[in-house]
């Protein structure tokens, strides 16, 4: 019993002594520019993005910190594709998928969209939006069809124009 009893103190005061020197236990003081939240409440679209990474004021991801992708191209994304349902919005995979939409004048044809930010830069080829179209055929049934390639790359000049715009009002010269 009192081999345990020996083994258990030991234990806690190694165990205890030993977290001490880890990086999480050091009492630094965090300021509070860098904290983040995000919110579920209604977002003035007109103002700066919510920053889900620190490259809004760091203008680069840290190595192994926050989200790798662009929080205006992220924000803009939303934005542009808001007219359509949303199925999923990944901030941290940095993908957006919305979920077929009809537009009101066609409504035999749909078109579903999936946004893909690649990066945390603010440049064209840190976006690639895919669009799919299908028909509604004589029997009822959805067929897939194909789209014009300048449907996806229109979008995605949009989405790239309205990132601009995000950062300009945010960070005014």
């Amino acid at each position: 019993m009192r081999y345990l009893t020996r083994t258990a103190i030991v234990s806690i005061v190694l165990s205890t002594t030993g977290c001490s020197n880890l990086p999480f236990s050091d009492n630094n003081n965090y300021d509070l520019s860098q904290v983040q939240t995000i919110s579920s409440s209604a977002v003035d679209h007109s103002e700066a993005p919510p920053s889900v990474t620190n490259s809004q004021t760091a203008n680069a991801v840290s190595a192994g910190q926050g989200v790798g992708v662009n929080g205006y191209l992220w924000r803009a994304c939303l934005d542009i594709l808001s007219f359509m349902p949303l199925t999923s919005a990944d901030p941290f995979g940095g993908v957006v998928i919305t979920d077929w939409y009809s537009p009101p004048n066609t409504p035999l044809t749909r078109f579903k969209a999936t946004a893909y930010i690649l990066s945390s830069s603010l440049q064209s080829d840190a976006l690639k939006i895919a669009v799919f179209r299908q028909v509604r055929g004589e029997n009822g049934e959805w067929i897939e069809s194909e789209v014009n390639r300048n449907v996806a790359v229109d979008l995605e000049n949009t989405v790239l124009a309205r990132a601009r715009e995000l950062k300009v009002r945010a960070n005014p010269r």
